[in-house]
């Protein structure tokens, strides 16, 4: 039994560690994950290869979870491929859970009449089970399983919006990053006020301002390199720390995020992609 699915990774609007709420907004890049099931084996066992993560309890636990949801005692064989790197703030815990998953119920051939939303909501619960989020990453997963762009309150689990936003996207990841749950809540916290100001405008579609707000409160509490930043708001308005980085994303017309991508091109490795609106699929 066979199942591969996709899954989106996305960049953040409003980082939800400042206030609870955030907004995430998926991007045309992510993580395929294929699933091979044996009925005589008893372990999930996982392979990452290219730019996956190495940790692979997210994606074993993930398909074990889904596979004790619908009854089944199975084994059997992951395999991940991604075309974002982990732990740079894009999203790609989201996006492994999902394709995980999805790709779970394709090998079980279950996967005609699936809620969606449930679905992102398992790949939440496993996610702060295995201690991948502080929050549950509500707005990622959501964002990753529907695409487009999603508003929630991740304190109560619950989906505030859901929105098309169609921009081209460019990304640049100046270093290495670290695991969302090693972070310093307590610094971005200290800028809730701020970070209140900045969703509110997301919710009003100033989501540039919303953007720029949150990408200052972001590299000031957690004291990152600004430079990318100040360069990219030469060109446009659309301009923020994805998640808690070290990426720096922008989202304006073609014309805009090129020449941001150019200016970029010295601070470190590039992607250039758009909004993507399909969310996760089963191939």
């Amino acid at each position: 039994m066979r199942g591969r699915a996709f899954a989106p990774g996305g960049i953040s609007l409003c980082n939800a560690m400042i206030t609870g709420n955030g907004a995430t907004v998926a991007i045309d890049k992510g993580v395929e994950v294929e699933v091979m099931l044996e009925s005589g084996r008893n372990e999930i066992s996982a392979e990452a290869t290219d730019q996956s993560t190495a940790d692979t309890t997210l994606v074993e636990t993930c398909v074990s979870r889904t596979l004790a949801s619908r009854g089944h005692e199975l084994g059997g064989i992951v395999r991940t491929h991604a075309d974002l790197p982990p732990s740079v703030g894009l999203k790609t815990s989201s996006a492994t859970a999902n394709a995980a998953i999805l790709a779970t119920l394709a090998a079980l051939g279950t996967d005609a009449d699936i809620d969606r939303s449930e679905l992102a909501h398992l790949g939440v619960e496993i996610a702060r089970d295995v201690g991948v989020t502080i929050t549950g990453a509500l707005d990622d997963a959501m964002a990753s399983m529907l695409g487009g762009l999603v508003l929630s309150d991740n304190r109560r689990d619950r989906i505030l919006d859901h929105r098309e936003l169609d921009a081209a996207v460019a990304v640049v990841i100046p270093g290495q990053g670290d695991p969302s749950a090693s972070v310093d809540v307590a610094s971005l916290q200290r800028f809730e006020a701020a970070g209140e100001v900045a969703f509110d405008a997301i919710c009003e579609g100033h989501y540039e301002l919303g953007m720029v707000m949150n990408g200052l409160i972001v590299s000031t509490a957690l004291s990152l390199d600004g430079r990318a930043i100040v360069e990219g708001l030469a060109h446009l308005d659309g301009v923020t720390v994805s998640g808690t980085g070290p990426s720096v994303a922008c989202i304006g017309t073609e014309q805009t995020v090129q020449a941001v991508a150019d200016v970029w091109d010295d601070l470190g490795r590039v992607i250039q992609t758009r909004t993507q609106h399909r969310g996760a699929s089963i191939s």
